[in-house]
């Protein structure tokens, strides 16, 4: 038999237990909400263009287009893993997807083009290679198949149509030209279809493509952490990784250098 001082006890206990259990499921909702994905929208859509980052009616040949967002723009996304990139059309284009599409992303000290040369893009990260579904509605989303951690600085997004094929846009109207933002005299975007215009040779626009990134925090820390190895976060080219003690280590805790 429960005597009513027991009973007080034992109610006692279970409202501490409660208490202790609705503040652990508040921790790991709120380590869950760090950790689900946010988008950032770069852009107004105050124009169209049909140069980058496909030029439109060449999609069908070979492409290179290079764009600039700022540090400024991206400081929301600092430190996140980027998921996926999402380019808008302003009408779905009924000629055909653009296919053979690569996405290189790197960054870059400077937030315009000075001049028409490309940026070499050998230590930029190859995060995309496929097909953008101009022809299945207004949103191109390009899903990144190799991780890339936004360190700061100016993002340089490099889209190439590496082999003929696949649809173009009709040489008139909105069907396959992109939701853009002009800037009068702002060169943040270089374009050719030219294949032997690289690595220079390319013709500047201040029209500039909106972009929306998909982002989450960057993951690996803790594995890494869990192999005794603690240290500074460092990001180079994209990649994270911990410096220890002098020697670098990625995130799955693995020595480097």
């Amino acid at each position: 038999m429960f005597t009513s001082i027991d009973k007080f006890i034992k109610l006692k206990i279970m409202k501490r237990l409660s208490f202790i259990t609705l503040l652990l499921a508040g921790l790991l909702c709120g380590k869950c909400m760090t950790m689900q994905a946010q988008t950032l929208k770069i852009g107004t859509n105050d124009s169209k263009t049909y140069y980058a980052p496909v030029y439109a009616t060449w999609a069908d040949k070979f492409y290179c287009s290079q764009i600039l967002y700022s540090e400024g723009e991206l400081s929301k996304m600092k430190g996140s893993e980027i998921k996926k990139i999402m380019f808008f059309l302003r009408k779905a284009n009924t000629s055909g997807d653009y296919e053979h599409v690569q996405i290189r992303l790197k960054t870059v000290n400077y937030e315009v083009f000075a001049d028409k040369n490309y940026e070499p893009v050998d230590d930029a990260v190859l995060v995309f290679e496929g097909t953008l579904a101009a022809s299945q509605g207004t949103e191109l989303e390009a899903a990144l198949t190799k991780s890339f951690v936004y360190p700061g600085g100016t993002l340089l997004v490099d889209v190439r149509k590496v082999e003929e094929g696949g649809g173009y846009a009709p040489s008139s109207g909105d069907a396959g030209r992109f939701q853009s933002t002009f800037n009068e005299g702002v060169y943040t975007v270089l374009y050719n279809y030219d294949k032997n215009a690289l690595p220079t040779t390319a013709s500047q626009s201040a029209n500039r493509p909106d972009i929306q990134f998909t982002f989450s925090e960057a993951t690996g820390v803790e594995n890494v952490q869990t192999n005794k190895v603690q240290g500074t976060k460092v990001i180079e080219n994209g990649i994270l990784h911990l410096m220890y003690n002098g020697t670098k280590y990625n995130v799955q805790g693995g020595r480097v250098n």
